[in-house]
């Protein structure tokens, strides 16, 4: 990546052999073609134990299962590993058959718009319901 500036995607990925809620990640991307290279970040595992996953180059209009995705921001290029170590470090909570990825993505959101940088506040159902209707829409 090369830009000034990265816009904060969510992207939301829809696994049919895995029920529960649709996967989200935070990539970085230079524009906001889903078929341009990212750097993402995401929560993986199960309940009994998640973990943090990225840096991590995707292209996510690749990925089958790819279900839209969302600009919520920008960040500076030369703020990027401030960035990254904001979200290595947002809590993973285990154990906790109600928590998932996508309360991490929240979390990790909040994390950044409270360092100061440029991030759309949202809540879960916000976001939920962007996805919902842009889902409609196409």
């Amino acid at each position: 990546m090369a830009s000034n500036t990265y816009f904060v995607n969510i992207a939301q990925y829809e696994h049919p052999n895995m029920p529960g809620p649709r996967h989200w990640s935070i990539i970085f991307m230079e524009s906001n073609d889903k078929m341009t290279p990212g750097t993402v970040y995401e929560v993986i595992g199960s309940p009994r134990r998640y973990d943090i996953n990225g840096p991590e180059q995707v292209v996510p209009g690749k990925a089958k299962t790819f279900k839209g995705m969302e600009t919520l921001g920008t960040i500076p290029a030369s703020q990027l590993n401030q960035v990254e170590e904001l979200l290595l470090n947002t809590s993973l909570e285990q154990k906790n058959r109600n928590w998932h990825c996508q309360h991490w993505v929240i979390a990790a959101l909040d994390k950044l718009r409270e360092a100061g940088f440029d991030i759309t506040p949202i809540t879960h159902d916000g976001l939920l319901a962007r996805f919902n209707a842009n889902a409609e829409n196409k």
